[in-house]
């Protein structure tokens, strides 16, 4: 979880942990933490990227079938009030 990179290693330097195995430990945790969190990072750009990709391809699409139904549904409003 986010800010634990932080609060850890401020809660065990206030233990009787020997210095020599907080440094151990924490840089452990640091060479785990910083790929990991890269490694997610990346992962949700290229998800984002691709999933903009396939937005692109479509919007065009969509777009004027919004535009249809609308110009449909003020045909019928109007022929709804003529009536």
């Amino acid at each position: 979880m986010y800010g634990l990179r932080v609060a850890g290693p401020v809660a065990i330097g206030m233990s009787d942990m020997p210095a020599w195995r907080f440094i151990l430990l924490n840089l452990v945790g640091a060479a785990i933490w910083a790929p990991l969190v890269t490694g997610v990072g990346y992962l949700f750009g290229e998800t984002l990227q691709w999933l903009f990709a396939d937005i692109k391809k479509y919007e065009e699409i969509v777009l004027a079938s919004i535009i249809v139904l609308a110009v449909i549904l003020g045909i019928v409003q109007l022929r709804r009030r003529r009536a």
